[in-house]
């Protein structure tokens, strides 16, 4: 389809990068086009493979006109140009067709980056050679290049690459969660559900989606080719169970994560979960983990993983204990044990006389900063920071929700005075700052033990942050300096 033509890329971060470095070879002429300044190692790259670099605000027209087809990068949003969308081509759909190996594919409102890791590392301990990439890992189109090396691929995917699919659908689809998010991006709910629903519209009869048993009511009337599998963090109905029989159901039942199939109950995963994580990304992991034992015919080695699941840790920055410290008297320094993350999000709660901090700078949700609240009840006072961009969602609610949950919100960023004002009509004790280092340094002034403090903004970083990496890196600084005297 796209060998012996002339390609645009659009956009040369790691998706830009990975499509000249692949498609060099193969177009018939290959051209960048650029917002930003390029780097001198960019400069470099294009340099040594002869590919011409284009401003944007010059040469866009042009660049639209002149392509047979153009890959844009997912942060590029393409509604202002659909005279064009015939010639979009996404870095997925070329995977799907030139790497003719297991996919699995994880997507979700919340949760996907913490599943696929958690996938990921638990794989790697079998014989299969797997390669993580996408959001988590490296670029998707890198793997095509090394395809020989691996054996099947585990991506995270997010709206933004897939809304513009065209024929990408993974042997193995799993959608986490559905809440609104990017609706600034999307226009609408019902648009980014579309955008998610992508990877399973496109299934063949042969391949597998695992879905929430929330999104029934979204997808029952949906043309399903695929296999479709549900999970529920919550006991199912017998009517349920009735209902969906043809469907493989998995629950969580207690600590047991249990199979409802065609009027037979199986305990595939009993006793205790892993104190690390949400028990509802054990749930969808031990899911995957049975599916692909039944369905990518893979060796028999499922069932030895499943004893490494204690020695897992998560990527950072989600629900990542960064410090433990006992305020001084007399302004000395704290007494503290700097750097305890051991991303037992939140298992070991704080009870007693002193503070601790967490670093959740990877909730850009509403309701991923919910589940980190409530991870942490029952344990000493929380505090929070709240801050951010909104992408077109509605923080009012969240700020309702947090009532007799958290004692003080600390908001900080571009939306810090509207964030505030909900709180102060929830009659909860907040202050508003410009950046986090004010909001920060405050938070130290009226700190008192025992107290749990998280940092878990629920909102996009890009107001005063290039990612949420960079935002959880510096928030992790700032506790180093202030709480520790550095």
């Amino acid at each position: 389809m796209i060998f012996n033509k002339k390609i645009g890329i659009w956009g040369f971060g790691v998706v830009g990068k990975a499509a000249c470095t692949y498609l060099y070879p193969h177009a018939a002429s290959l051209e960048v086009l650029e917002a930003k300044e390029p780097t001198i190692s960019d400069q470099k790259l294009l340099q040594e493979k002869n590919i011409p670099l284009y401003k944007q605000e010059n040469y866009l027209a042009t660049f639209l006109e002149h392509n047979d087809y153009i890959l844009a990068s997912p942060g590029i949003d393409l509604r202002p140009y659909a005279a064009y969308a015939h010639k979009w081509i996404t870095e997925l759909d070329v995977l799907q067709e030139f790497f003719k190996k297991p996919i699995i594919a994880v997507t979700g409102s919340v949760g996907k980056t913490s599943v696929t890791s958690m996938l990921s590392q638990l794989m790697q301990h079998g014989p299969v050679r797997w390669y993580t990439g996408g959001n988590i890992g490296a670029g998707m189109l890198e793997l095509l290049a090394n395809r020989d090396e691996f054996d099947a691929a585990l991506l995270e995917v997010s709206s933004f690459q897939l809304e513009q699919c065209r024929t990408f659908g993974p042997d193995l689809a799993i959608w986490t969660t559905f809440y609104p998010n990017h609706l600034d991006r999307h226009g609408s709910l019902q648009n980014y559900f579309d955008a998610k629903f992508t990877m399973i519209k496109h299934q063949t009869a042969s391949q597998i989606a695992l879905v929430p048993i929330t999104l029934l009511p979204h997808i029952q009337h949906k043309t399903i080719q695929s296999q479709l599998c549900f999970f529920s963090a919550q006991k199912i109905s017998a009517t349920q169970r009735n209902e969906l029989s043809p469907c493989r159901v998995f629950c969580l039942e207690e600590n047991n994560i249990v199979l409802y199939h065609q009027g037979v109950r199986t305990e595939i995963f009993g006793d205790r979960l892993p104190a690390m994580s949400f028990k509802e990304n054990w749930l969808m992991v031990i899911s995957t983990l049975f599916l692909i034992h039944d369905f990518f015919a893979m060796p028999q080695y499922v069932n030895r993983i499943y004893a490494l699941c204690d020695a897992i840790t998560l990527p950072e920055h989600r629900l990542e204990k960064v410090a433990m410290y006992h305020i001084p008297a007399h302004g000395e320094c704290p007494s503290a044990s700097e750097g305890v993350s051991n991303h037992t999000n939140g298992s070991t709660r704080l009870t007693t006389n002193g503070v601790v901090i967490y670093n959740d700078s990877k909730s850009t949700t509403i309701e991923s900063t919910l589940a980190a609240v409530q991870q942490l009840q029952g344990g000493s006072p929380i505090t929070i920071f709240l801050g951010g961009l909104s992408k077109g969602v509605n923080r009012e609610p969240l700020i309702k929700a947090l009532k007799d949950k958290v004692v003080a919100i600390y908001c900080f960023g571009k939306e810090a005075e509207q964030l505030k004002s909900w709180a102060d009509g929830s009659e909860i004790s907040a202050w508003s700052f410009a950046n986090l280092d004010e909001a920060v340094a405050a938070c130290i002034q009226n700190t008192k033990e025992p107290a749990q403090i998280l940092f878990s903004p629920a909102g996009s970083s890009y107001d005063l942050f290039k990612n949420y990496i960079e935002r959880g890196t510096r928030f992790k600084e700032l506790v180093k300096k202030h709480y520790f005297c550095d």
